[in-house]
Order: C-alpha cells, then sequence, then structure tokens
C-alpha cells in the first residue's frame, strides 16, 4: 500500500511490528493482513490481549502506571538517565532527585496467591502504613497466575521485600517485589529474535 510505513517495534514486548497507514487505507490493510495470514493462523484479537503482553513484558503506561507527579526514577527509567551528560532540560531536577533517593519506585508485585488478581488502584501496606497502589494488574494466561505493577515508597521498592495489598473488600493480600518488572522475557530476547 503506497504511503504505509512498517516498524519493527511493539508495545507488547513481542517480536511485533507495526504499520502506519492513511486511515482510509485502514480497513483495506486490516482484511489484506486477515486475509494473507489466514493459513498461519493471524486473527484479530483486543486491545486486553495487548494488555496482558505490555505487563507481562513490564511496560508501563503514561497515566496508569505513572501520574502527574512522577519522575524518571519513579518510573523505573533509571538506565536511560544519565547524569554525565552536559546540561539539559530537566537535569538539576534529576540530580537532586537521584541525591535525595526519596522518589517511589515503579516495581512489579507477585501475590502469594496466584489466583488473585488486586484491582487496579488498591492500595499498598508495610508496617501499618500506606506504602504505595498498585498500577496495573492482570491474569498472565503465559505464567497462569495474577502480575502486578506499582508505585511504592523506596524503602520498599528492594526486590524481595514483602508487602500488603488491602483489596477493596477489606482483605489483605500479601505480595513480593519482584527482582524484574518484567514477568516474562527480563532479558529483551523476544523481540530481538
Amino acid at each position: 500500500v503506497a504511503g504505509c510505513v512498517l516498524w519493527r517495534i511493539g508495545f507488547t514486548g513481542e517480536l511485533s511490528y507495526e504499520l502506519q497507514v492513511p486511515a482510509s487505507y485502514g480497513l483495506h490493510v486490516w482484511q489484506a493482513l486477515l486475509d494473507a495470514g489466514g493459513d498461519l493462523g493471524v486473527r484479530a484479537v483486543g486491545i486486553e490481549a495487548q494488555r496482558i503482553l505490555r505487563l507481562e513484558k513490564g511496560h508501563l503506561i503514561v497515566g496508569q502506571d505513572t501520574d502527574g507527579l512522577t519522575q524518571g526514577f519513579s518510573a523505573g527509567l533509571d538506565g536511560l538517565i544519565r547524569l554525565d551528560k552536559d546540561d539539559f532540560v530537566g537535569r538539576t531536577e534529576l540530580v537532586w532527585q537521584a541525591e535525595a533517593g526519596t522518589s517511589p519506585r515503579l516495581v512489579g508485585l507477585q501475590p502469594d496467591d496466584p489466583a488473585v488478581v488486586p484491582e487496579e488502584g488498591s492500595q499498598l501496606v508495610a508496617g501499618g502504613r500506606l506504602c504505595g497502589r498498585v498500577t496495573s494488574s492482570r491474569w498472565s494466561p503465559t505464567l497462569r497466575r495474577s502480575i502486578c505493577l506499582a508505585q511504592v515508597a523506596v524503602g520498599q521498592a528492594e526486590p524481595g521485600t514483602a508487602i500488603t495489598v488491602r483489596l477493596p473488600d477489606g482483605r489483605l493480600l500479601p505480595v513480593t517485589v519482584t527482582e524484574h518488572l518484567a514477568a516474562v522475557d527480563p532479558e529483551g530476547a523476544r523481540p530481538r529474535a
């Protein structure tokens, strides 16, 4: 299709391709892809499949896993922040955050009861004190258990830390901070296949 751009990129953390086409060609390209891939098992899936895959991979959604106050270190982007570079917009604030070491952290959580999927927005508690909130949670068909992302206070962000989710019905669900945001393929090998 003339004007179609293909990128080898994706939000799911899998080997993916995204197409950009003029809106008027959308239906034609959609049908052509389904027809051409029919023998390969290509089929349409909804947004929920994308949401699950991105969560398994630990990819954040801006506005869900972050908010208007979230800064680089709080979003798990430490590896992308280079404070040794010359001056850039936001550097002073980032240096201050790094020195203060008090920014909340985006972490992965593994519920002790793998069948319970905590509601997004559920409070996190440690030592009887509020320490964060669940930002994303889903049942992972790949892992056959629930998985979560959360914003937590820096003191509870270390892998292996046990904290508690206060569920809306009042029950308490023990969870453990995971080593990686990604519950599936933390090394990132799949998109590079």
